[in-house]
């Protein structure tokens, strides 16, 4: 193939002249516009120095499509699906949380690592940072039940700042390999972070279930009630009433099922997917007499609110 030269002073370039050659690149040039030779992204000439920001056209979209077979986490900030978890997953600080998942963040300050899925409790505060120091709870009465804040989302260096769930969730890869599938858990009244099958003196609700029983990749369904937890409204009598009625009202968060009998309702039946409690409804000659609260939670419940009537007209509420 011939090779173009130009030598100094030449005006003519293998028959071309100097003045043609540069008409020529002029015109060549000129086409390269942008929008028309040359693309533009949003409206942004690639002709030029210099970075293009890119900025979405529109800030509405009708969905989003992710991609469905990856595995892994999420970094700070970022956000996708996950496979393994088969949930959209975002990151905080240095975890993935699955959507949906109620968490908050804590540092650990104990000396030792917290573990993924131990129950956690508020032991103080970082100075006027505003964060909470966290610890493993233990349910033998040195620590108020109501500095329990929930579980661990994953294990928590000591000095790190760490993710711990406050509300209902699954917590997968647990070794869960001493209880089967099924088993209702209580917070350790003898291991800090650990648990129990039964319940303690101080603590009467479960506050996990067994889903999978493994030593790698056991589940558990956590859950933190706060409603239901304190022991002194199950232990103590002169707050029989309170305890009757912030569990009416906690019910209505959970699952029901009304039961009838000939046209009247007997009986409703609650679940929150740990737990049943069932309120009975007892008549006599047609009113409504006596409602009953009987069922797991606080363990062994059995709660009665008594209804008096003279001449068909309510006169008392008591409660046993």
């Amino acid at each position: 193939m011939g090779t173009f030269i130009l030598q100094k002073n030449q005006q003519m370039v293998q028959g071309l002249p100097i003045g043609r050659l540069e008409n020529l690149e002029k015109s060549k040039q000129d086409t390269l516009v942008s929008g028309i030779n040359i693309k533009t992204v949003n409206g942004n000439s690639l002709v030029g120095s210099g970075n293009i920001n890119i900025t979405p056209s529109s800030s509405t979209f009708d969905e989003i499509q992710l991609n469905t077979t990856r595995t892994g986490d999420t970094v700070k900030g970022e956000i996708a699906w996950n496979e393994d978890k088969e949930n959209i997953v975002y990151g905080i600080d240095s975890d993935s949380v699955e959507m949906g998942i109620s968490v908050d963040m804590g540092v650990n300050q104990t000396g030792s690592t917290i573990t993924k899925g131990m129950p956690v409790c508020a032991v103080g505060a970082i100075g006027a940072s505003g964060k909470i120091s966290i610890a493993p709870f233990i349910a033998d009465g040195s620590i108020p039940n109501e500095n329990f804040l929930g579980f661990a989302h994953n294990d928590i260096q000591d000095g790190d700042t760490g993710v711990y769930i406050t509300n209902f969730a699954r917590i997968r890869q647990l070794n869960t390999n001493a209880w089967t599938a099924g088993t209702k858990l209580y917070p350790s009244e003898t291991t800090a972070g650990n648990y129990q099958t039964t319940a303690s003196a101080t603590w009467k609700t479960p506050i996990a279930q067994v889903i999978n029983q493994s030593s790698t990749n056991g589940v558990l369904v956590v859950r933190y009630s706060p409603g239901l937890k304190t022991s002194d409204l199950v232990n103590d009598l002169g707050f029989i009433e309170t305890n009757f009625e912030t569990v009416s009202k906690n019910l209505k968060s959970w699952n029901a099922t009304f039961n009838y009998v000939g046209g009247v309702l007997s009986s409703i039946a609650y679940t929150d997917g740990i737990d049943t409690i069932t309120k009975t409804f007892n008549y006599t000659g047609g009113i409504l007499t006596s409602i009953v609260l009987s069922g797991d939670t606080p363990s062994g419940i059995d709660l009665t609110k008594t209804l008096g009537f003279t001449s068909q007209d309510l006169t008392s509420i008591t409660y046993s």
